[in-house]
């Protein structure tokens, strides 16, 4: 999350991580809605893990364009149907290959 993100959170009455993961705020001015519920669904994961020390992953969909799928090689033969992208409460997402396809 950048500064900015952070202090227009703030200003639309969302100031911690905790608050953002139990906002039932909707819009925030100057955060496009998509971007606010990946914040939303990151900082759940993450308060989540301070409760309970449990480590969580949600495995995201592929957005083909967006992120990391613009940048397989075809000519290797991976195409980005065969990769999973991972969010998960450490605040990291990864990237790797789905080995269930």
């Amino acid at each position: 999350m950048s500064k900015g993100q952070r202090a227009k959170l703030t200003d639309a009455g969302v100031p911690t991580m905790a608050a953002l993961a139990a906002t039932l705020v909707e819009r925030v001015p100057g955060v496009q809605p998509e971007l606010l519920a990946r914040l939303k669904a990151q900082a759940a994961l993450q308060v989540a893990k301070r409760t309970d020390g449990q480590d969580r992953r949600e495995i995201l969909p592929l957005v083909r364009g967006k992120g990391s799928s613009g940048c397989l090689d075809p000519m290797r033969g991976i195409c980005s149907s065969t990769w999973k992208v991972t969010r998960c409460s450490r605040g990291v997402s990864s990237i790797s290959l789905d080995s269930s396809r």
